[in-house]
């Protein structure tokens, strides 16, 4: 995990800035820095030695508490694009990996209003 001091200047509310102040996890100097927590994960995928890398980040206030208790997650494909088989769960009982599942629209209705009600 990486964890860098960060400090947000929300003035302006279209343009929210967020600029590393220090390259390490300090105490934190006033209520507008964070600590921005960064970890990885990687794993092959495919032929070759292409990876998938899966990126989860959150802050943290001066209690220690992640910040509206929200993350954010990145997915990124190192290498060319290339067909990917779909491996079944290790629990599937027929043997083939499932199809597309759709978020239902309850789960999305309560992801924008909690986006939508809560600040940066």
């Amino acid at each position: 995990m990486c964890t860098l001091t960060v400090e947000v200047d929300d003035a302006d509310a279209d343009d929210i800035k967020v600029v590393v102040t220090r390259r390490a996890k300090d105490n934190l100097k006033s209520n507008n820095e964070y600590h921005l927590e960064r970890s990885y994960h990687s794993w092959s995928v495919g032929s070759g030695e292409n990876k998938f890398h899966r990126r989860i980040m959150h802050m943290r206030d001066r209690r220690n508490d992640i910040l509206n208790n929200k993350a954010f997650v990145q997915y990124v494909y190192d290498g060319d694009e290339e067909n990917i088989i779909p491996k079944p769960r290790q629990n599937s009982k027929k043997g083939r990996a499932p199809g597309y599942t759709r978020t239902k629209a309850s789960v999305i209705w309560k992801i924008d209003t909690n986006l939508s009600s809560t600040g940066p």
